[in-house]
């Protein structure tokens, strides 16, 4: 889900809102990598940290790089934090794409089921690895 301001005539005033958070940041993972083995580094990247605001959540267009989803979901976190505490969200998708190439292999080996973890591999795991290593994530599907 992206902002769209056709069809909605909240979007243009959430968008706007996203100025009043500035110490939330903004990171959007590049679509297009995939890797049949992990990869401790991501090959691409379609928006560097980036202080919120109405341009760097959205550009107005239907589709836009960063997910709604997340950012509703982040800034209900900051909030509940008493926007006392800086976060930091990641926009991580891929439309179209099957479950199976986001679960690591050996994961769903444990089931009887066969995933390629592709983009798992390429997307995922290098936010599991090094010293800055994140410790949870937040799925969404459509």
């Amino acid at each position: 889900m992206a902002f769209s301001i056709g069809g909605n005539e909240n979007a243009a005033a959430y968008r706007e809102e996203a100025n009043k958070y500035p110490t939330i940041r903004l990171f959007t993972v590049g679509q297009g990598t995939k890797s049949h083995r992990p990869l401790s580094d991501l090959a691409t990247i379609e928006q560097n940290w980036t202080a919120a605001s109405s341009s760097s959540v959205s550009d107005g267009s239907k589709f836009n790089y960063f997910s709604a989803v997340c950012w509703f979901f982040g800034k209900n976190v900051f909030d509940g934090l008493g926007g006392k505490v800086p976060i930091g969200l990641v926009s991580n998708n891929w439309p179209g794409t099957k479950v199976e190439q986001w679960t690591p292999p050996e994961t769903t080996a444990h089931c009887g089921h066969a995933s390629t973890g592709e983009l798992y591999n390429a997307m995922v795991n290098p936010f599991t690895v090094g010293p800055t290593a994140v410790s949870g994530f937040t799925w969404c599907t459509f």
